[in-house]
This record gives C-alpha cells, sequence and structure tokens, in this order.
C-alpha cells in the first residue's frame, strides 16, 4: 500500500499540471487514484507473466492478486488528503 501511496503523489503532482483550472478536486482525486490504481494493475499483468512463463515463482494466485489490488489502491487512496489543491 506504501508505494501506491508514493506513486499517487507523484502523479498528483503531474497530472495537477495538466488538469482544467476549472476541475473539481474530487474529480482529480477520483482520477489520480485511477491511474496510481493502472499502474498497480500493470504490475500485476507483470506478476502473471512470471508465473506463465518462469516455473517456480512463487507469486500467489488469485487470492493473492485480489488482495495486491485492494492494497494499491487502498494505498493510492490514503494519499488523497496531500494531494495539491491548487
Amino acid at each position: 500500500a506504501y508505494c501506491y501511496f508514493v506513486i499517487a503523489l507523484i502523479l498528483a503532482r503531474v497530472l495537477r499540471r495538466s488538469a482544467p483550472a476549472e476541475m473539481s478536486f474530487g474529480l482529480f482525486a477520483l482520477f489520480t487514484v485511477l491511474a496510481a490504481t493502472g499502474v498497480g494493475a500493470l504490475n500485476e499483468v507483470v506478476e502473471f507473466i512470471a508465473v506463465v512463463t518462469v516455473p517456480d515463482t512463487n507469486v500467489g494466485g488469485y487470492e493473492n492478486t485480489v488482495i495486491d489490488v485492494i492494497s494499491n489502491l487502498v494505498g493510492a487512496s490514503l494519499a488523497i488528503p496531500f494531494f495539491p489543491r491548487d
């Protein structure tokens, strides 16, 4: 969760520069959290490719994937109070 907390903070700084001035903070926060969880989804794809192509990777199954995705979402969401508002 900590990793995606940090990723969300980084993305918030980057996305704030390109977000329209009239965009509400709530919509900005939603887009930022979704972008951070998208990075997490890419990580899960890499883990899946490793499981399919390399024997004995010790990467978990579906339950592990769901726990990871939920943790990523929680970490990114916890970063919202620290997003830039200007």
